[in-house]
Protein backbone atom coordinates (compact mmCIF):
# COMPACT_ATOMS: atom_id res chain seq x y z
CA UNK A 1 0.00 0.00 0.00
CA UNK A 2 1.37 3.28 -1.02
CA UNK A 3 0.75 6.92 0.40
CA UNK A 4 1.33 10.04 -0.28
CA UNK A 5 1.30 13.67 1.39
CA UNK A 6 -0.75 16.29 0.25
CA UNK A 7 0.38 20.13 0.60
CA UNK A 8 -2.69 21.79 0.83
CA UNK A 9 -1.24 25.07 2.07
CA UNK A 10 -2.49 28.33 -0.68
CA UNK A 11 0.60 29.23 -2.72
CA UNK A 12 0.76 32.65 -1.35
CA UNK A 13 0.84 31.53 2.08
CA UNK A 14 3.93 29.21 1.32
CA UNK A 15 5.61 31.78 -0.55
CA UNK A 16 5.50 34.23 2.71
CA UNK A 17 6.46 31.29 4.66
CA UNK A 18 9.30 30.50 2.40
CA UNK A 19 10.47 34.36 2.56
CA UNK A 20 10.12 34.48 6.47
CA UNK A 21 12.63 31.44 6.80
CA UNK A 22 15.13 33.24 4.77
CA UNK A 23 14.92 36.85 6.69
CA UNK A 24 15.40 34.93 9.61
CA UNK A 25 18.58 32.86 8.23
CA UNK A 26 20.30 36.14 6.66
CA UNK A 27 18.76 38.15 10.06
CA UNK A 28 21.13 35.24 12.23
CA UNK A 29 23.85 34.88 9.67
CA UNK A 30 24.08 38.94 9.84
CA UNK A 31 24.27 38.73 13.63
CA UNK A 32 26.82 36.18 13.77
CA UNK A 33 28.70 38.13 11.70
CA UNK A 34 28.82 41.29 13.36
CA UNK A 35 29.21 39.70 16.56
CA UNK A 36 32.42 37.89 14.80
CA UNK A 37 33.86 41.18 13.48
CA UNK A 38 33.00 43.12 16.79
CA UNK A 39 34.82 40.34 18.32
CA UNK A 40 37.79 40.71 16.19
CA UNK A 41 38.01 44.68 16.10
CA UNK A 42 38.68 44.02 20.06
CA UNK A 43 41.06 41.71 20.12
CA UNK A 44 42.93 43.73 17.51
CA UNK A 45 42.28 46.53 19.10
CA UNK A 46 44.04 45.16 22.80
CA UNK A 47 46.52 43.49 20.28
CA UNK A 48 47.51 47.00 19.20
CA UNK A 49 47.02 48.98 22.65
CA UNK A 50 49.12 46.30 23.94
CA UNK A 51 52.12 46.49 21.49
CA UNK A 52 52.00 50.69 21.54
CA UNK A 53 52.34 49.84 25.37
CA UNK A 54 55.42 47.36 25.10
CA UNK A 55 57.19 49.70 22.30
CA UNK A 56 56.75 52.86 24.89
CA UNK A 57 57.97 50.75 27.51
CA UNK A 58 61.22 49.12 25.10
CA UNK A 59 61.85 53.36 24.33
CA UNK A 60 61.97 54.18 27.79
CA UNK A 61 64.35 51.40 28.84
CA UNK A 62 65.89 53.06 25.78
CA UNK A 63 65.92 56.29 26.95
CA UNK A 64 67.29 55.30 30.25
CA UNK A 65 69.79 53.36 29.06
CA UNK A 66 71.09 56.01 26.69
CA UNK A 67 71.12 58.41 29.48
CA UNK A 68 73.59 55.93 31.50
CA UNK A 69 75.72 55.59 28.63
CA UNK A 70 75.60 59.76 28.28
CA UNK A 71 76.33 60.17 32.27
CA UNK A 72 78.90 57.99 32.31
CA UNK A 73 80.52 58.92 28.94
CA UNK A 74 80.74 62.24 30.35
CA UNK A 75 82.25 61.25 33.40
CA UNK A 76 84.97 58.76 31.35
CA UNK A 77 85.67 62.58 29.58
CA UNK A 78 85.80 64.39 32.91
CA UNK A 79 88.19 61.80 34.58
CA UNK A 80 90.58 61.61 31.20
CA UNK A 81 90.70 65.53 31.72
CA UNK A 82 91.83 65.63 35.46
CA UNK A 83 93.99 62.59 34.75
CA UNK A 84 95.76 64.94 32.17
CA UNK A 85 95.33 67.57 34.34
CA UNK A 86 96.98 66.20 37.29
CA UNK A 87 99.91 64.67 34.93
CA UNK A 88 100.63 67.93 33.74
CA UNK A 89 100.66 69.58 37.05
CA UNK A 90 103.09 66.71 38.43
CA UNK A 91 105.14 66.51 34.91
CA UNK A 92 105.28 70.90 35.59
CA UNK A 93 105.86 70.79 39.22
CA UNK A 94 105.13 74.30 38.95
CA UNK A 95 106.91 76.43 42.17
CA UNK A 96 104.06 78.93 41.65
CA UNK A 97 100.24 78.88 43.09
CA UNK A 98 98.58 80.18 39.83
CA UNK A 99 95.50 81.15 41.99
CA UNK A 100 98.07 83.38 43.83
CA UNK A 101 98.71 84.32 40.16
CA UNK A 102 95.76 85.14 39.53
CA UNK A 103 94.89 87.58 42.53
CA UNK A 104 98.32 89.14 42.12
CA UNK A 105 96.91 90.13 38.63
CA UNK A 106 93.87 91.09 40.07
CA UNK A 107 95.41 93.12 42.41
CA UNK A 108 97.37 95.46 39.66
CA UNK A 109 94.18 96.13 37.51
CA UNK A 110 92.66 99.53 37.61
CA UNK A 111 88.39 98.84 37.97
CA UNK A 112 87.99 99.64 34.30
CA UNK A 113 90.06 96.92 33.10
CA UNK A 114 88.54 93.48 33.27
CA UNK A 115 90.13 89.98 32.67
CA UNK A 116 88.14 87.42 30.86
CA UNK A 117 90.81 84.44 30.60
CA UNK A 118 93.89 83.31 31.58
CA UNK A 119 96.07 80.66 29.91
CA UNK A 120 98.88 79.22 31.22
CA UNK A 121 101.62 76.90 29.54
CA UNK A 122 104.74 75.26 30.66
CA UNK A 123 107.31 76.16 28.42
CA UNK A 124 110.93 74.44 27.96
CA UNK A 125 113.66 76.74 26.87
CA UNK A 126 117.05 74.95 25.76
CA UNK A 127 119.69 77.21 26.16
CA UNK A 128 123.71 76.88 26.14
CA UNK A 129 125.97 77.23 29.07
CA UNK A 130 128.58 79.68 29.40
CA UNK A 131 131.57 79.91 27.30
CA UNK A 132 133.97 80.08 30.25
CA UNK A 133 135.15 76.34 30.57
CA UNK A 134 136.17 75.00 33.31
CA UNK A 135 139.42 72.60 34.85
CA UNK A 136 137.23 70.21 35.35
CA UNK A 137 134.98 70.18 31.98
CA UNK A 138 138.39 70.73 30.03
CA UNK A 139 139.93 67.40 31.51
CA UNK A 140 136.58 65.54 30.32
CA UNK A 141 136.59 66.79 27.20
CA UNK A 142 140.36 65.42 26.70
CA UNK A 143 138.95 62.42 28.04
CA UNK A 144 136.02 62.24 25.67
CA UNK A 145 133.40 62.93 28.49
CA UNK A 146 132.52 65.97 27.57
CA UNK A 147 128.90 66.59 28.92
CA UNK A 148 126.18 68.50 26.97
CA UNK A 149 126.90 72.64 27.16
CA UNK A 150 122.95 72.54 26.93
CA UNK A 151 120.31 73.01 29.98
CA UNK A 152 116.52 73.44 29.79
CA UNK A 153 114.84 76.24 31.55
CA UNK A 154 111.41 75.74 32.33
CA UNK A 155 108.83 78.92 32.01
CA UNK A 156 105.17 79.64 32.76
CA UNK A 157 104.02 81.31 29.80
CA UNK A 158 101.17 83.38 30.71
CA UNK A 159 98.49 84.89 28.28
CA UNK A 160 95.90 87.39 29.44
CA UNK A 161 92.94 88.61 27.26
CA UNK A 162 90.28 90.99 28.57
CA UNK A 163 88.42 94.16 28.29
CA UNK A 164 89.52 97.95 29.15
CA UNK A 165 87.50 100.70 29.15
CA UNK A 166 89.83 103.70 29.89
CA UNK A 167 92.86 103.41 27.69
CA UNK A 168 94.79 105.07 30.52
CA UNK A 169 93.95 102.41 32.77
CA UNK A 170 94.81 100.36 30.20
CA UNK A 171 98.28 101.42 29.77
CA UNK A 172 98.55 101.45 34.03
CA UNK A 173 98.21 98.39 33.79
CA UNK A 174 100.44 97.04 31.51
CA UNK A 175 103.06 99.37 33.37
CA UNK A 176 102.33 97.65 36.04
CA UNK A 177 102.74 93.78 34.90
CA UNK A 178 106.44 95.18 33.60
CA UNK A 179 107.42 96.35 36.93
CA UNK A 180 106.05 93.42 38.78
CA UNK A 181 108.83 90.62 39.99
CA UNK A 182 106.92 88.16 39.44
CA UNK A 183 106.56 88.93 35.59
CA UNK A 184 109.11 89.04 32.69
CA UNK A 185 109.06 89.58 29.31
CA UNK A 186 105.00 91.57 29.40
CA UNK A 187 104.51 92.08 25.79
CA UNK A 188 101.18 93.49 24.18
CA UNK A 189 100.49 90.58 21.58
CA UNK A 190 97.45 93.09 20.28
CA UNK A 191 94.08 95.45 21.08
CA UNK A 192 91.67 96.56 19.45
CA UNK A 193 89.36 99.36 19.46
CA UNK A 194 85.59 98.59 20.34
CA UNK A 195 82.56 100.21 20.38
CA UNK A 196 79.26 99.20 22.25
CA UNK A 197 75.91 101.34 21.85
CA UNK A 198 78.47 104.62 21.91
CA UNK A 199 80.59 103.86 24.55
CA UNK A 200 83.97 102.57 23.12
CA UNK A 201 86.33 99.86 24.77
CA UNK A 202 89.51 98.07 23.80
CA UNK A 203 89.96 94.75 24.10
CA UNK A 204 93.45 93.48 24.34
CA UNK A 205 95.72 90.16 24.62
CA UNK A 206 98.69 90.42 26.88
CA UNK A 207 101.60 87.82 26.66
CA UNK A 208 103.83 87.01 30.60
CA UNK A 209 106.60 84.85 31.28
CA UNK A 210 107.39 83.52 34.62
CA UNK A 211 110.48 81.59 35.47
CA UNK A 212 109.85 78.40 36.98
CA UNK A 213 113.52 77.54 38.13
CA UNK A 214 113.05 80.18 40.62
CA UNK A 215 111.02 80.13 43.94
CA UNK A 216 108.45 82.35 45.50
CA UNK A 217 107.37 83.14 48.72
CA UNK A 218 103.69 84.46 49.58
CA UNK A 219 103.07 87.92 50.14
CA UNK A 220 99.91 88.69 51.62
CA UNK A 221 98.38 91.67 49.71
CA UNK A 222 94.62 92.98 50.80
CA UNK A 223 93.74 90.17 51.97
CA UNK A 224 94.85 87.49 49.41
CA UNK A 225 97.97 85.93 48.92
CA UNK A 226 100.10 87.25 46.22
CA UNK A 227 102.92 85.94 44.63
CA UNK A 228 105.85 87.49 45.03
CA UNK A 229 109.15 87.42 43.28
CA UNK A 230 111.81 87.06 46.18
CA UNK A 231 113.59 83.93 45.48
CA UNK A 232 114.12 81.77 48.78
Amino acid sequence: MSGCDINLMPMSYRARMGTHRLRRRLLISSSAAFILITCLWLNGTAIQAQRQRLASGLEAQVAQLDAVRARASDKAAQADVLRLYVNEYERAALPVDVSAVIATVSSLMPASVVLDTLRTTVIEQVQQRSAMETLQERVKRSRGEEESRKEIRRLLEGELIGTAWKDSDFAVFLERLAQHPLFMAVQLDYDRSRDMEGVPYREFRVRFEIDLEARYIQVPVQGVDQAGGQEL
